[in-house]
């Protein structure tokens, strides 16, 4: 978990479980190689007492001569607000160059409660995997096996001072209800042991959850959304490509009635269809879904003009013209010509010998979301050429000064990489 030359950033709210965590880290960090420092992000929901947070962690920088990253936002008053702001805290931090990893203080006790949590709320074995040791953004967490009794025993072992935040007894929060009051109960009426096979539940989900996303095929992006092939795979991996999808994407507050109904337009005997989840537009077409985020799922009307020789950047790629004799891609062009554009696929659009290109997209079954931004070059608002379909049969006879040859670089489309909850 810890890695020579690591730069790691220690959150330090001013809680026992932080306070803690820090000087187990500074007795580890001189023999791991690590270099310590301190984050703190005052979220102002206290008022007062909030900076007094700040500045007790401020002086435990001080005291101990690490260096302090701290920052002063206000956030709304939900815990998930609160939690978006410290990642991107230290997604800047990290991004600034200034530590590399942030170690945070989750205990055992937290993760039992975010799996009983979590099964309240409905989840699978990805969310049954609850906190991770490890993310890719950079989070580790040496605490997770520690429970909130053995903290409090180190602190008072050593005499260390810590904060104590009354919003942690505040019962208008889920998590403090299921802490104080359902997950003592369960305890004491059902089972004493409860915290550390809740945690216990919470590793074996992980390694399961790790081993099923190795058999998963990766969805494929464009750069602008994610695509996943209708060829049939197993429903529970269906599901995790659905949510892998959507997550990549920044979808939230995703439960299983959209899963099954985005799974509802993989369907073999479906040739279209569309809906939307939180956040995200879904559409099948032929033999691909397609997921965007709702602000960037249509695109508007585009045209540009083509010069010759040059390049046009497209939202489809690169359109690059040259001069040269006829052969593939190529139309007779009069240097004194003038109206030569490129723009996208409109509805009535047909030339020769292709035909209507709607027609021509239902036999080359193009999908739906690549029909708007179908290249098209015009010469005085007539079709010269389309994307695949070719050169129109009057621009392909010999004549004028000289032939344009045409080139497209589309972006090739890339299987994603795995991504954390």
């Amino acid at each position: 978990m810890l890695r020579p030359g690591d730069r790691v950033g220690v959150a330090v709210s001013g809680g026992a479980d932080s306070v803690c965590l820090l000087a187990v880290l500074r007795h580890f960090a001189p023999l791991c190689g690590v270099h310590l420092s301190v984050v703190h992000l005052n979220h102002q929901l206290r008022g007062e007492a909030s900076d007094e947070d700040a500045r007790f962690v401020a002086s435990l920088a001080r005291t101990h001569g690490l260096p302090f990253h701290g920052a002063t936002v206000a956030v709304g008053p939900s815990e998930d607000d609160a939690r978006r702001a410290r990642l991107a805290h230290f997604a800047d931090l990290r991004s600034a160059g200034l530590i590399d990893r942030v170690a945070t203080g989750h205990t055992q006790d937290d993760q039992a409660e975010t799996v009983l949590f979590r099964l309240l709320r409905g989840t699978g074995p990805a969310g049954l995997a609850a906190i991770l040791p490890v993310t890719q953004e950079g989070l580790i967490r040496p605490l997770l096996d520690v429970t909130r009794s053995e903290v409090c025993a180190y602190l008072r072992q050593h005499a260390l001072n810590w904060r104590v935040d009354s919003s942690n007894a505040d019962p208008r929060f889920t998590r403090n209800r299921i802490r104080h009051t359902l997950l003592p109960a369960l305890v004491r009426d059902w089972n004493p042991h409860l915290p550390a096979q809740l945690a216990r539940t919470a590793e074996i989900a992980r390694d399961e959850d790790q081993f099923l996303h190795s058999l998963v095929p990766p969805p494929l992006t464009d750069g602008h959304a994610v695509l996943i092939p209708t060829t049939p795979v197993d429903i529970p991996l269906r599901r995790r490509q659905i949510r892998w999808a959507i997550g990549h994407l920044g979808g939230k507050q995703l439960d299983f009635r959209h899963v099954e109904a985005t799974l509802g337009l993989f369907a073999p005997q479906l040739g279209s269809g569309r809906l939307q989840v939180p956040g995200i537009d879904v559409m099948r077409s032929y033999d691909w879904v397609r997921f965007t985020r709702l602000a960037t799922a249509g695109s508007r009307n585009w045209n540009y003009s083509l010069p010759v020789p040059g390049a046009v950047s497209l939202p489809v790629g690169t359109i690059r013209t040259s001069l040269g004799t006829m052969g593939g891609d190529s139309f007779v062009w009069d240097a004194a010509g003038t109206g030569l554009a490129i723009r996208n696929w409109r509805p009535g659009d047909a030339y020769s010998p292709a035909g209507t290109l709607k027609d021509c997209f239902e036999a080359g079954r193009i999908p739906l979301w690549e029909r708007r931004n179908w290249p098209i070059i015009t010469m005085n608002s007539e079709i010269v050429w389309s994307k695949r379909f070719g050169v129109a049969s009057r621009f392909r006879s010999a004549g004028g000064s000289g032939s344009c040859r045409i080139q497209l670089s589309e972006p090739q489309l890339e299987p994603l990489s795995r991504f954390e909850e």
